[in-house]
């Protein structure tokens, strides 16, 4: 179903990376959902036609104007990140893929969600998304990071249930699911 719903609003999580069908296996019901880089606004149209009942808001550095809101927060900004957090049950990295922003957003908004997704993963593998931070592959497997707070690295390894990466084939995008204890 998330898939046909991916598809008919015409987003890349359907089409190109194909990740509709792990989500919809894995994710759990969501109240409330932030998705980080809303390019056309196609996947925000996806989670609220999905999950019905939903309150759905956008962060982009160049919002758009749309049905739901999209705030414009620099998803390299500690600051700017602290500052529009908000809680939700489900929030989306599908923002800059850089490592910093990737490292920045995990550390700052896990504690302000029951799930949380980091898309692009495979941005790791690239020389043109590296930034000087870790891989956000390594940042995942070792919970740890160095743009995180004493404070943020204690909550993430006290508080990560499971971390799910899913690639649908051996050259294509990664994304995963980070659940809670």
């Amino acid at each position: 179903m998330l898939h046909e719903i991916g598809l008919r609003q015409n987003t890349d999580k359907a089409t190109h990376h194909n990740f509709c069908h792990f989500y919809e296996a894995y994710l759990p019901d969501a109240e409330s959902i932030l998705e980080i880089g809303v390019l056309d606004g196609a996947s925000l149209r996806m989670w609220a036609e999905y999950f019905k009942t939903s309150r759905v808001t956008g962060w982009d550095i160049n919002p758009i104007k749309m049905e739901y809101p999209v705030l414009k927060v620099d998803a390299h900004s500690r600051y700017e990140i602290k500052n529009s957090a908000d809680h939700y049950d489900l929030i989306i990295d599908d923002g800059p893929h850089t490592m910093r922003s990737q490292h920045l957003l995990f550390g700052i908004l896990f504690p302000y969600c029951k799930t949380y997704i980091i898309e692009d993963l495979h941005t790791s593998e690239r020389a043109d998304y590296q930034d000087g931070s870790p891989k956000t592959v390594d940042m995942l497997r070792e919970l740890d990071s160095p743009l995180w707070t004493a404070s943020e690295r204690a909550y993430i390894r006290a508080n990560v249930a499971e971390v799910k990466i899913y690639r649908d084939k051996p050259n294509d995008s990664w994304t995963c699911i980070i659940t809670k204890v």
